[in-house]
């Protein structure tokens, strides 16, 4: 065994700068392969957009008699921003807690890291890292003294509300919400809009926000998703209307459906689990009365907030005994197909 250490070492003095030449050349052989691979990875994905939408359906929509050029026209000319989203850091969130006079309260940290929660006296709170959703809840009010206080009235709700939106989640984007006067408090749901068209969160669909305010002007629950939204480097020419129902043919485009049923089919059923769970292939003779571009922002993707199609309608489904009506969503991707990359489960 010594002897063949001996020779080993021997061979090694005689021919190291042989040895040193030739290591470095294969380092360098193998960072030039590597750099080659990852250039070509790169150009690859040059100029091309993530979606997760899906193309969970191989079957088509049954569009009945909807012509859809005829809703929204075929005038795509204008060009529209993509758009990057952050949502909220935790020292963000704690910073907002502050204003809401929560503060010096160490939060409990459950999932590995992902959620947050706090409690003070009355009001608990809860944060989820990954989405940016805030929920808030106090059985007693939170006072809101960075903003005027008042008596809120249905006619002052909206610009309270906007203020609050600014002064303690510094959210000024431009809004489109609804209020809803329960009797007592002031439920007011909506969600930003992004060169004037709204957004459409992935989970949350409309409701961006929905904040209860009591008559007094007290904060009595919100749950928010939280995002910083700046544009990105492209504006992006969209599919035409023609186009997409083209597109749409083919159960591979990404989209996504979304299917609520009639209020009295669930009434009939008296508990929510006695129907089955309708997809969008059950749905029959669609009939699409309006078509709008919205953005579709998913948190798991935010460095691509893109602008789809909203197509709103409804259609028919039989439950094997009786037909129903259902309200139908379509949110169907408006950038051209051959620079849409679709996200992986």
């Amino acid at each position: 065994m010594d002897k063949i250490l001996k020779k080993i070492t021997d061979f090694i003095n005689k021919n190291r700068q042989i040895l040193i030449i030739a290591v470095s050349v294969t380092v360098i052989v193998i960072a030039v392969i590597y750099y080659i691979i990852y250039r070509r990875q790169q150009e690859d994905t040059s100029g091309m957009y993530v979606t997760t939408l899906r193309s969970g359906t191989e079957s088509d929509l049954d569009w009945g008699e909807t012509d859809l050029a005829n809703l929204y026209g075929d005038d795509q000319t204008s060009n529209i921003p993509q758009y990057v989203a952050e949502v909220y850091s935790v020292g963000h969130i704690e910073e907002i807690l502050s204003k809401l006079g929560i503060s010096g309260v160490n939060p409990e940290i459950l999932s590995d890291g992902d959620l947050y929660h706090w409690s003070s006296g009355s009001t608990s709170v809860t944060y989820t890292v990954k989405t940016g959703d805030l929920i808030v809840e106090s059985s007693t009010g939170i006072r809101l003294s960075e903003i005027e206080q008042a008596y809120v009235s249905s006619k002052n709700v909206g610009p309270y509300f906007e203020a609050f939106l600014s002064e303690y989640l510094d959210v000024d984007e431009n809004l489109v919400y609804e209020v809803e006067d329960t009797g007592g408090n002031f439920r007011i749901t909506g969600t930003v809009k992004l060169s004037d068209y709204r957004v459409i969160h992935s989970i949350n669909k409309n409701e961006m926000f929905n904040v209860v305010f009591d008559e007094g002007g007290d904060l009595v629950s919100m749950a928010v998703s939280l995002a910083e939204f700046s544009k990105g480097d492209e504006d992006l020419i969209l599919v035409s209307i023609n186009e997409l129902k083209s597109y749409l043919v083919y159960g591979n485009y990404p989209r996504e459906d979304f299917i609520s049923v009639d209020s009295s089919y669930e009434k009939e059923c008296e508990v929510s689990d006695c129907y089955p769970e309708f997809r969008s292939e059950d749905v029959k003779n669609m009939i699409f009365d309006e078509v709008s571009i919205v953005y579709y922002f998913d948190p798991a993707n935010p460095d691509d907030v893109l602008p789809v199609y909203e197509l709103s309608g409804v259609g028919v489904v039989s439950d094997g005994e009786n037909d129903f009506e259902v309200s139908v969503k379509v949110w169907a991707n408006a950038v051209d197909p051959e620079r849409i990359i679709i996200q992986d489960e």
